[in-house]
């Protein structure tokens, strides 16, 4: 795999003005404002922005969807290997931020609900998911959403979370392991064409400085719900041993 940090750096380098600033709430990945103690949002961001650059690696212009483009800082570098990139978002916040800090004029930032009725356009050459699909509501009916938008020779490049992250997240709705979340693509009636894994060891001193960080993140909700469960991932994510995350980058084709 590609690093994408030396990228990153070469255009987000240019960076000097900053007039708006995007709260991270510990799920969304903002690269000014990650801090140099903050080993899980530095983690999270090296591995999106290694995403990224081998996605770009990989496309050879057309139009690309970033769906659930973020900070939109993903749409700015794969803007630069295809001819129009359109970024989607259900946070109005994340768009308005994206527009200021990673515009370009082939980028298009839109509003999209991806558990609502929302289309997209028809004959998309590539779409882009990531971490996205396990907060949703349904990842099927959006699966199915791709697929039908794809032209025939398009490609999905998915990527997803491989531990209980619902356990410490209340933004997941849902798990995945390695094999069910290959299965759900199948399902969907997706081809695997490729695929690459990324793992890193958090430790548990720096997930703790994690929860403390962000603790509004924290599925209060959940532990009341099945205490067990989430007070057992907690053990082996902030006491003992640390959390391995895990993250599964699928390349599929439309069956």
């Amino acid at each position: 795999m590609r690093s994408g940090s030396c990228r990153y750096a070469e255009w987000h380098s240019g960076q000097v003005h900053v007039t708006q600033t995007l709260k991270d709430t510990g799920e969304r990945v903002v690269p000014l404002s990650v801090e140099p103690d903050d080993v899980m949002a530095s983690t999270l961001l090296q591995q999106h922005l290694e995403r990224y650059e081998e996605v770009a690696g990989r496309l050879s212009g057309g139009l690309v969807v970033d769906a659930g483009c973020g900070a939109g800082y993903g749409s700015k570098m794969i803007s630069e290997r295809c001819e129009e990139v359109l970024a989607l978002d259900i946070s109005s916040e994340c768009l308005d931020y994206a527009r200021e800090h990673y515009d370009a004029d082939n980028i298009t930032y839109r509003r999209f609900d991806f558990d609502a009725t929302d289309s997209l356009p028809e004959a998309v050459d590539a779409i882009v998911c990531f971490e996205a699909l396990q907060h949703v509501e349904s990842p099927r009916s959006v699966l199915l959403k791709f697929r039908n938008a794809l032209s025939a020779n398009g490609k999905l490049f998915i990527s997803a979370t491989t531990y209980d992250s619902t356990n410490i997240y209340k933004y997941h709705k849902h798990d995945y392991t390695r094999e069910s979340f290959r299965q759900e693509l199948l399902d969907a009636g997706f081809v695997i064409d490729d695929e690459f894994e990324q793992v890193a060891t958090i430790s548990a001193k720096d997930m703790r400085r994690v929860m403390f960080r962000h603790s509004e993140s924290f599925p209060i909700a959940r532990l009341f719900l099945r205490p067990q469960r989430v007070l057992g991932t907690m053990w082996r994510s902030f006491v003992y041993p640390g959390l391995e995350h895990s993250d599964l980058t699928l390349i599929c084709s439309p069956g």
